[in-house]
């Protein structure tokens, strides 16, 4: 129970872009609905900064996600290991707020780049550059 709380919390926060980007190579539309567009009328033009606002959310997200993923797997006490499932949330929550989204918007974003190969192009571009241009990090955060 306590792992699949961590999967969903994972995935509302950078699992819907992580598996778009892997399927990049499949085909795409070119008009960007919103999520919530049942018409599907209303595209979307996004300005470079949201984008690369997103980008950088989402390299952030994953860096977290990616630290807190053996802290959680390794817990033995399931208190211990829903506080490292709190924590890496919050820090994942904290990330998306401070680059100006809240997170139903970020997860909005997220689901709009399964339609647009080439916003998953540019968003993959932006956070590869992030990932070059970062100093080395510790694998996990300090307890």
């Amino acid at each position: 129970m306590i792992k699949l709380k961590w999967v969903l919390g994972v995935a509302l926060l950078g699992a819907a872009l992580a598996a778009s980007i892997a399927a990049a190579q499949e085909g795409s539309s070119n008009d960007l609905s919103l999520p919530g567009d049942q018409a599907g009328l209303g595209a979307v033009v996004l300005a470079e900064e949201d984008i690369t606002r997103f980008a950088t959310a989402y390299h952030e997200v994953e860096k977290i996600r990616n630290n807190y993923r053996p802290l959680v797997e390794s817990a033995v006490d399931p208190l211990e290991k829903q506080q490292f499932q709190d924590d890496a949330n919050r820090a994942m929550a904290d990330i998306v707020t401070t680059q100006g989204f809240d997170v139903d918007s970020y997860n909005r974003f997220a689901r709009m780049t399964h339609t647009d190969a080439a916003l998953r192009k540019r968003i993959r571009h932006i956070a590869d550059n992030l990932v070059e241009s970062a100093p080395a990090e510790p694998a996990v955060p300090a307890p």
